[in-house]
């Protein structure tokens, strides 16, 4: 059999991530569909919301917790898909994202969530919108890495903009995503903007987030519960 046969897909690689962060500190499972990272700068619980009732609603996978600032930043994975339009076997330029549709659907949903504005300087974030999308390439996993997995982050805000002004073309003039049309941050910028709390929801905002969680699991289904921690900032 062919080993492609078995490449990984969206679910594989945010489980991936669901495991990492930097390895500058540390990250210990809190269980199936949580983890909990700490370092020097942050608290962190990463959680799995892939195919429950918080993706259904905001349109997010991965959710990553900052208890330090009580601030959410939500992500949406895509898997880029492998063209061959490139001459180089690792060239990026092969990978794009060409399901519009699907794009726009969960930028929709994003809207669901009011958004508040700084009240202090602490409060403050560098990005104003706590959605990211982080797209993928199916070979992106690599077993000896702790870091995240490579890949574009790139923020929801951003991405509104460029479908609804057509910026992401690709050669043949339809909408087609990929490394050399879009902007965005590598890991190592995000990871680093996550862990000094320049990323994410303020904390009005982080108010309706909670609430919407417990709206959303009555029988606890999504609660997100760091295990003998407490969110400060609440």
């Amino acid at each position: 059999l062919n080993p492609n046969l078995f490449s990984d897909n969206e679910d594989d690689l945010l489980y991936a991530d669901l495991r990492r962060f930097d390895p500058e500190g540390v990250l210990q499972e809190n269980g199936a569909s949580t983890s909990l990272y700490r370092d020097n700068d942050v608290e962190l619980l990463i959680a799995n919301v892939n195919r429950k009732p918080l993706e259904h609603e905001l349109g997010v996978d991965l959710l990553y917790w900052d208890l330090t600032a009580n601030s959410y930043t939500l992500l949406q994975y895509k898997r880029l898909t492998k063209t061959g339009s490139a001459a180089g076997e690792n060239d990026d330029r092969q990978w794009r994202y060409t399901r519009r549709q699907e794009l726009e659907d969960q930028l929709i949903k994003m809207e669901n969530l009011a958004l508040s504005e700084p009240v202090d300087a602490a409060d403050w974030r560098i990005v104003g919108n706590p959605f990211w999308f982080k797209f993928v390439r199916t070979d992106a996993f690599q077993p000896n890495d702790r870091r995240v997995l490579k890949g574009m982050y790139v923020p929801a805000a951003y991405l509104r903009l460029g479908v609804a002004t057509e910026a992401f073309r690709g050669p043949n003039g339809g909408f087609s995503l990929g490394f050399e049309n879009v902007r965005y941050l590598t890991r190592e910028p995000f990871v680093e903007l996550v862990q000094r709390h320049y990323t994410g929801s303020t904390r009005s905002s982080s108010k309706e987030i909670a609430k919407l969680i417990q709206d959303l699991a009555p029988e606890n289904d999504v609660v997100l519960v760091a295990k003998n921690q407490r969110a400060r900032g609440t």
